[in-house]
C-alpha cells in the first residue's frame, strides 16, 4: 500500500507546483485582427485609347484644325476605305471656298492617289490618281 500513496502524493505535488508556474505567465488570448475596410470596388478607368495619325497634318494656315470635328485619325481611316494596303504618304487640312477639307496622298501599289475627306462631316469628297 504505501506504493499507491507515494504516486498520489507525487501526482499532487506535480499539480501543486504546476499551478503557481501557470499563474506566473500571461494568459494569451487568441484575438482576430480587425477586419480591414472594404477597398472600394469600382474599376480603374483608364483613358481611351486614341491612334496616332500615319502622318503629321500640315496645316494650309494656322487654326484649321481647331475648326475641324473630324479628328485627324478618322480622316484618315475614312480616305483608306476601300483602299487595300494603300499607305498615307502626306496630309494636309486646307480650305476650299467654304469646305475645310483634309487632301492625302495616299499610295497605292505603286501609284499616288489624292484623297479629300471633309474636315466638318467626315465624309470623303473626291478621289483623284495622279500619274
Amino acid at each position: 500500500m504505501p506504493r499507491i500513496i507515494r504516486t498520489t502524493s507525487l501526482a499532487l505535488i506535480v499539480t501543486a507546483m504546476s499551478a503557481p508556474l501557470a499563474a506566473q505567465q500571461p494568459h494569451k488570448q487568441q484575438s482576430k485582427p480587425a477586419p480591414a475596410a472594404a477597398a472600394p470596388t469600382t474599376p480603374a478607368v483608364r483613358p481611351p485609347v486614341v491612334p496616332k495619325p500615319a502622318v503629321t497634318v500640315q496645316e494650309a494656315k494656322p487654326g484649321l484644325l481647331k475648326r475641324a470635328k473630324i479628328t485627324p485619325e478618322a480622316a484618315e481611316r475614312t480616305a483608306l476605305e476601300g483602299m487595300m494596303g494603300g499607305k498615307i504618304l502626306s496630309a494636309r487640312i486646307e480650305e476650299h471656298g467654304t469646305e475645310l477639307r483634309y487632301q492625302f496622298r495616299v499610295d497605292l501599289a505603286g501609284q499616288a492617289h489624292d484623297v479629300g475627306v471633309d474636315a466638318l462631316t467626315g465624309k470623303r469628297i473626291m478621289t483623284a490618281a495622279k500619274h
